[in-house]
């Protein structure tokens, strides 16, 4: 039940850090995760967004989202 409660939680943060980054308001994923981590005690985020192509491919969801706003 552990595990499962676990791969939950994570699954809500990626939505979570995926609909942040659509919103057009965070510059990158650094700010997401400041955001998540800093300000909203989740402090899973730093590990979660530690490989180089997530947070590329965050960035540019960001870049895309403040262009269409």
């Amino acid at each position: 039940m552990m595990a499962k409660s676990f791969a939950g939680k994570q699954e809500r943060i990626w939505s979570r850090i995926y609909e942040m980054a659509r919103s057009g308001d965070y510059p990158g994923w650094a700010e997401i995760e400041f955001e998540l981590r800093c300000r909203q005690k989740i402090p899973e985020v730093h590990e979660m967004l530690e490989d180089p192509y997530i947070r590329a491919d965050i960035d540019q969801l960001c870049r895309d989202a403040r262009k269409a706003s």
